[in-house]
């Protein structure tokens, strides 16, 4: 593997694999001081989302060894969805507005955990242990603490200054425009948070119209555009090594003063620089 590192061949496709994902996993090492922080502070939840990321790039290394098309391209589907999250909270718009943003991912997140707790346990069909009942009613009682705590912190840093308030009332992280003339349509779809998030367009469209098929598994799953099953592995790949090249252009502009001692391949960092100016060619 070190040779593969110290000597990359940009034509291979898993040799650049890996060498982003060691230099990726390089970054990302810097940043454990955000493990057991309040999730009050942005770079605490954008650290846990990406944490829960990382070994999805070893994941699909080992997924592309077997012949299952599905799963390979369904992980590689949300790896992309989770990247575009991320650079959505950390390198779109205005410092405010992606504050903004990750309070209203988090209110999300926590509203959504509150209706399916109380969804679940009020049609479950079997007795459950008064434990169980105990705890989950504990759950909900802190995440609607949460809730209240969220909006109020989203009052006290005047995030929602000049924002329509339906934007916070429907917890539209994905929001277009702050104050919209018009209400509707003011959620970015996933094939323009690609976009946004330095994707080539072609490669959004592919992403969000071809891989949605086997996500969902459509009809077109049945009938692939390529037989070739290496051909799958080699776009798997390909995807990975644009992901993560500007996943660590990323963290070294939102943690810059954590990640000023890492020393980056000299390759790589070409590569992540090519990634990221891309749009400008």
């Amino acid at each position: 593997m070190n040779d593969y590192i110290n000597s990359p061949d940009p034509r291979d496709d898993l040799v650049l694999f890996y060498l982003l994902k060691n230099e990726l996993d390089k970054v990302f090492q810097q940043l454990r001081d955000y493990e057991q922080v309040s999730f009050e502070d942005k770079k605490v939840g954008v650290y846990k989302h990406l944490k829960k990321l990382m070994p999805c790039f070893d994941v699909i290394a080992e997924v592309a060894k077997m012949d299952s098309v599905q799963s390979l391209i369904t992980l590689t589907r949300m790896v992309v969805d989770n990247y575009s999250i991320h650079y959505l909270l950390t390198s779109f718009g205005t410092k405010g507005e992606q504050q903004l943003r990750y309070y209203l991912f988090l209110l999300d997140a926590t509203t959504s955990r509150i209706n399916t707790a109380k969804d679940f346990y009020a049609n479950v069909l079997f007795p459950l242990p008064e434990e169980t009942i105990n705890n989950s009613k504990i759950v909900i009682q802190l995440d609607e603490k949460a809730v209240c705590d969220i909006k109020a912190l989203i009052k006290k840093k005047g995030l929602n200054i000049g924002v329509d308030s339906t934007i916070i009332d429907n917890v539209n992280w994905k929001f277009k425009d702050k104050n919209p003339a018009k209400k509707s349509n003011n959620r970015y779809k996933w094939h323009e948070l690609y976009s946004l998030a330095r994707i080539p367009e072609h490669q959004s469209r592919l992403i969000q119209n071809y891989y949605s098929s086997y996500v969902h598994g459509l009809g077109m799953s049945l009938i692939p555009i390529y037989e070739n099953i290496d051909i799958f592995k080699a776009l798997a790949y390909s995807t990975c090594n644009q992901v993560m090249p500007l996943l660590i252009k990323t963290l070294l502009l939102e943690f810059a003063e954590e990640t000023k001692q890492v020393n980056l391949n000299k390759f790589v960092r070409i590569v992540m620089e090519d990634c990221w100016n891309l749009e400008k060619k």
